[in-house]
């Protein structure tokens, strides 16, 4: 199995959870899964967990708390009622995320945003061009002097 260096820390701080809560939870769970998770447990990373503060309200990463999500869905739900609970969450939180997605890598908006940039270069253009100013030379004006005198165009 191969692992990156996320992972390990999300099953390091997975261990760690397990570890604080009653021996309860633990037992719900399959061997094989405990064994994944003990084989994938790092010692390297430091893991604080305060006894006093709700799991909530801690700071663990996406995954960790992804884990433990799947774990109380799977294996911690009290009855059908709770688990329909936590569904209908993921399920929320799934279509909340999409739209995100949908919002930020539509098609349409990149196109619409490239061709307003392009607006606004065109427009910075125009305002430098705007901006030059035209001298005519010493010479030219010499030139021109000398037509106006002798008539010629």
């Amino acid at each position: 199995m191969n692992s990156t260096n996320m992972d390990i820390q999300a099953f390091s701080e997975v261990k760690c959870i397990l570890d604080f809560l009653p021996i309860i939870y633990t037992e719900k769970l399959p061997k094989k899964l405990l064994n994944i998770i003990d084989n994938l447990y790092d010692e390297k990373f430091k893991i604080n967990i305060s006894p006093n503060i709700e799991l909530k309200n801690q700071i663990f990463t996406e995954d960790t708390k992804n884990i433990i999500a799947v774990l109380k869905y799977n294996y911690w739900c009290k009855d059908d009622k709770e688990k329909e609970n936590l569904a209908r969450m993921f399920k929320e939180n799934e279509a909340k995320y999409q739209e995100n997605l949908r919002e930020k890598y539509n098609p349409d908006n990149i196109f619409k945003n490239r061709n307003q940039e392009n607006k606004r270069e065109e427009n910075i253009i125009q305002n430098e061009i705007a901006l030059v100013e035209y001298k005519e030379s010493i010479f030219k004006r010499f030139i021109n002097k000398l037509k106006n005198i002798f008539h010629i165009n």
